[in-house]
């Protein structure tokens, strides 16, 4: 158990010199590796030149880790750190919580080490998210930007329906403000049933600390797969990020729009 034994009542603006740079964090394990390796590389393609913008973070559950070849195709266009979670939880929910987890600690505690923060916001992501358009980390850094003062918590807000609350979705930006930091990590997630999703449990708490929905961040839950005229109609409103496309069918319309990749299927109701 950890015990958090610091931070009391210091201001984030006492403790911290903030930087403009967000951390997209690519979580995952050795079942969606794959996935996540590429979509780690559509986004250093998606990048003309070296990022100022943000840094990438290759989150590995305790059994894996990054191929190195990947590490160093995204370091092209990004700063590049990777860790592996210590944490020992799988399946889900239970190894989903134990991962955004050890995101979050490695955020705080990077931060914490330097008396300073090199990241304004932490992205978590997953390997079934696509970006939609080639501005979307500098669309994402406005946006938040624009959000009201003290959000903590910020993405594609899930609507209530018949059973479950009002929530966010896994792929969100977190305020690195050492309090709420501290807070996630500390107690928010570590307090989180094993049998229980961390998004739907700790809604009233990230309700009450400060949320908010992000436009152009999108999430479908298990979307096994997007037609063309569905990802027609995203761009046209404006999405920059999807998240939730099980198969191929997001990924290599991207590829064929924004990189000239054409292998696409266009799939279309008879």
């Amino acid at each position: 158990m950890l015990t958090w034994v610091f931070g009391a009542g210091i201001s984030v603006h006492t403790f911290f010199n903030m930087s403009d740079k967000v951390l997209i964090a690519i979580q995952f394990w050795p079942g969606d590796k794959p996935q996540a390796q590429r979509l780690a590389r559509l986004i250093a393609d998606l990048q003309e030149t070296h990022s100022d913008k943000a840094d990438i973070l290759f989150a590995a559950r305790f059994d894996t880790e990054v191929d190195k070849d990947v590490l160093s195709y995204v370091s092209r266009k990004f700063d590049v750190h990777s860790m592996v979670s210590r944490r020992k939880g799988t399946g889900w929910p239970y190894g989903t919580t134990e991962l955004v987890c050890s995101v979050l600690e490695w955020a705080y505690f990077n931060a914490v080490s330097k008396n300073t923060t090199k990241y304004k916001a932490v992205f978590t992501c997953e390997g079934d998210g696509v970006p939609l358009s080639a501005d979307w980390i500098s669309h994402f850094s406005a946006g938040w930007d624009a959000l009201t003062d003290g959000t903590k918590v910020a993405d594609a807000l899930i609507e209530k329906g018949s059973d479950h609350p009002r929530h966010v979705n896994g792929n969100a930006f977190f305020s690195t403000d050492k309090d709420f930091l501290n807070w996630a990590v500390g107690k928010g997630l570590p307090s989180v049933p094993s049998q229980s999703a961390w998004d739907t449990v700790l809604a009233p708490e990230f309700e009450k600390r400060g949320w908010a929905a992000l436009p152009g961040l999108e999430s479908s839950w298990q979307t096994h797969t997007m037609e063309y005229a569905w990802y027609e109609r995203e761009k046209e409103r404006g999405t920059r990020w999807f998240h939730g496309v099980k198969d191929n069918s997001l990924y290599d319309q991207v590829q064929g729009d924004l990189l000239g990749v054409k292998r696409i299927k266009r799939i279309v109701k008879l």
